[in-house]
């Protein structure tokens, strides 16, 4: 059982690690991408992206048409911010770093709480 615990919080930690990388990736893309000037086209790119013919049966259009308009707004804003992120990014990657490490530091607390609720519940022999 307590194997089954430290593979289930090291898939967690796994899943974790992997979104905070993709977070992080992705916060340093759009500072590139809108330090180059191109926050316009990404904005026309979005507007213009038809919904792909398998992706019908699982999103229905409507739904997909607000997602659309809802980034839209978003890369319309963020263009506005462009100067103020260029700024921003010298803190929010190590703020998100930190928050990874806080993350997993909780991931691991579980852990070992869980740990420590299985060595308790396990029944004493019987003498």
């Amino acid at each position: 059982m307590k194997t089954a615990l430290w593979i289930f919080i090291a898939f967690l930690a796994a899943l974790w690690s992997g979104c905070a990388w993709l977070g992080i990736e992705l916060l340093q893309w759009l500072a590139a991408r809108l330090s180059a000037g191109d926050a316009g086209e990404l904005e026309r790119a979005i507007a213009q992206w038809p919904l792909p013919a398998w992706l019908e049966y699982w999103i229905d259009p409507a739904w997909a048409e607000m997602l659309r308009g809802a980034l839209t707004g978003l890369m319309a804003a963020i263009t506005h911010a462009a100067p103020w992120l260029g700024t921003a990014m010298g803190w929010l990657l190590p703020l998100a770093w930190v928050i990874w490490g806080g993350g997993l530091l909780a991931l691991l607390a579980l852990g070992a709480l869980l740990n420590l609720l299985l060595n308790q519940a396990r029944p004493t022999p019987a003498r």
